[in-house]
């Protein structure tokens, strides 16, 4: 699934937007320049490079900070595809953001995040993507360059010791949120000359592992259990070990899969034991029962016949039928096709049916690194679960249906294990139902296990934390503790 892909890729880039409390001490920022290219890895197979660029210009009243990745995977790895990413963030003089942008290119398509200021000390990102730009105020975007100086001038003065601690920044683009960094200085090898920290990113609470050189250069990052980027040249400029083993198959998802030996019978429920520092998202607390264990799902609706069950106000319809970054349902190509789509077929689960149907048979199934939107998936005709999601997600809303994407796990037999996944929740006929358009189910109520509710694909990056932290058994329904 792809919004878990970029979750993982974009935090590679997080590391240098490091801030501290801002101070107006002068400082000489030239400590900072330089650059980094590094090898980006799985499993020792090499699938792309990092390029890190530091500049600092004006005497030090302009500080740039650039990022670009391109992930080219070799042929024998499935589940990632192609992905460029550049971000690049300038700082004045003071070491504080003055606005940062950063572009995702794919065969689907571009988007991007420009965040700049505001009104009264707040901030404007704007979203584009499909060419479709959107626009919200961020009320703080902090984040400075303090403790990436801090930690610069101590390895330059040999001051940095194991134990050391700072508090951190960093404001994430594709959330829109500024997320605390706590990081420590793990070991110091005088023989390698490097310093190894560690690195918790607390949107993911995942931690990462980083080692700068004596010149405060980025050596090496590990981004478990997914990537890990090298330097292409060692310390003293010996160049690093190839650790690539050709002849070996790897399946990117593969890395997270959570093994269950079979899918859960009419007669059991589904129980989810999360690990912390993971709990489970507030967006769908009212699919779960709270069980002694951890949280057992609900049996999701299966038909549309029965009473209405859920009830929703004018102001929820209205926000679940607007148009976001990613389902831009008030585009006229969204509209007109929705509309054909429809014909003269009334709102009701027949035609959420046939919606769903439309994108599973219209849509190629094709893997991609990025999170489309519905223009993208729509002028690209492919994409995987979180394409078809979106697409649907736009065609629902544009027929005044409220509609959500579900981001969580899926079964599938065939690996005995459970995968990361998109889909859709679509309000029909007083009832809140799942439709599934990459595997053309609907509705689909069985083997999916809902973890967030994401409407504009902020939420996507946070997906990552629940990553090797997660249980999934099958239990009888009515056994001890099951809340009911």
């Amino acid at each position: 699934m792809k919004t878990l892909k970029l979750a993982s890729l974009c935090l590679i880039v997080a590391w240098a937007a490091s801030a501290g409390p801002a101070d107006t001490v002068s400082r000489d920022w030239g400590i900072l320049q330089g650059s980094d290219t590094l090898d980006i890895r799985i499993q020792g197979r090499k699938v792309g490079t990092a390029v890190h660029v530091m500049e600092v210009t004006d005497s030090g009243r302009a500080i740039t900070r650039y990022t670009g990745i391109r992930i080219t995977p070799p042929s024998n790895m499935t589940g990632l595809g192609k992905l460029h990413v550049e971000e690049t963030r300038m700082y004045g003089s003071d070491g504080v953001l003055r606005r940062a942008n950063q572009t995702l290119s794919s065969p689907s398509g571009v988007s991007g995040w420009t965040l700049e200021p505001g009104k009264k000390g707040s901030w404007n990102l704007t979203v584009v993507t499909g060419g479709v730009d959107q626009t919200r105020e961020v009320k703080v975007a902090a984040e400075n360059l303090n403790v990436s100086y801090a930690i610069t001038n101590g390895i330059e003065q040999e001051t940095i010791e194991p134990g050391n601690q700072w508090r951190d920044t960093v404001f994430e683009l594709s959330s829109g949120q500024s997320v605390p960094v706590s990081i420590e200085c793990t070991r110091v090898s005088p023989d390698s000359g490097l310093y190894w920290f560690a690195v918790n990113n607390e949107l993911t609470n995942r931690l990462e592992t980083l080692a700068l050189d004596t010149a405060g250069r980025i050596f090496y990052e590990e981004i478990p259990p997914f990537f890990t980027a090298h330097r292409l040249a060692g310390p003293g400029g010996k160049k690093r070990p190839d650790a690539d083993s050709a002849s070996q198959k790897i399946d990117f998802m593969d890395l997270s899969r959570i093994p269950v030996s079979r899918r859960a019978n009419p007669k059991e429920r589904i129980l989810l034991e999360l690990q912390r520092p993971a709990r489970l998202h507030p967006s769908v607390q009212r699919f779960y029962l709270e069980h002694q264990r951890g949280w057992m799902l609900r049996s999701p609706e299966s038909s549309c016949s029965g009473a209405e069950r859920d009830s929703l106000s004018p102001k929820h319809r209205k926000t679940f039928t607007a148009s976001t970054p990613t389902m831009q349902c008030d585009h006229l190509e969204i509209t007109e096709l929705a509309e054909s789509v429809r014909g003269t077929d009334k709102i009701t689960c027949n035609l959420a049916a046939k919606l769903n149907t439309y994108v599973y048979e219209s849509i190629d199934k094709v893997g991609s690194t990025t999170f489309s939107s519905a223009l993208e998936t729509l002028h690209a005709g492919y994409g995987d679960c979180g394409e078809h999601a979106v697409l649907l997600g736009a065609l629902y809303r544009a027929l005044n249906m409220p509609a959500r994407v579900v981001l969580g796990l899926v079964y599938q037999s065939s690996k005995k294990a459970y995968y990361y996944h998109a889909w859709v929740l679509v309000y029909v006929e007083g009832k809140w139902i799942f439709a599934d358009p990459s595997h053309g189910k609907f509705p689909a109520y069985r083997d999916r296990i809902p973890l967030v509710v994401d409407d504009t694909g902020s939420d996507a990056v946070g997906l990552s934390r629940y990553i090797g932290r997660i249980k999934v058994s099958n239990i009888s329904y009515g056994s001890r503790g099951d809340g009911e």
